[in-house]
């Protein structure tokens, strides 16, 4: 379970389980010279809630595709793998640059050789 509230220097954990919802963006972010492509290896996202993001210690957790108009799990789509900073004048707010997620389906043949699923 990941940092919530996260600010330099005053880190507040979670005591329960916190899920977020994300949807997927092909955009890696924006800069001064314009936008970036989202790789093809990661799934980016922005927050369905504003100031949601994945932060300290939430690296390796799993994002599930919801099957449509439910909230109900399909499959799993990503493992989360890192978040961004963006630094702004008189705030020390953390982990406000955006949530990336590692694409699954680009491990599938390995995942099935490794637990041995005969398909």
């Amino acid at each position: 379970m990941g940092s919530i509230r996260p600010v330099k220097g005053e880190t507040e954990y979670a005591t329960r389980l916190q899920e977020m919802i994300f949807q997927e963006t092909y955009i890696e972010g924006v800069s001064p010279f314009g936008m970036t492509e989202c790789p093809h290896s990661l799934v980016c996202t922005v927050p369905e809630i504003k100031g949601g993001s994945l932060c300290f210690m939430d690296d390796g957790s799993p994002m599930y595709r919801l099957r449509p108009g439910t909230i109900q799990k399909e499959c799993l789509y990503g493992i989360a793998s890192f978040y961004r900073n963006i630094e702004q004048a008189n705030s020390s707010e953390m982990c406000n640059g955006g949530s990336f997620f590692t694409k699954v389906s680009l491990f599938e043949e390995w995942i099935r050789t490794i637990i041995q699923l005969d398909y």
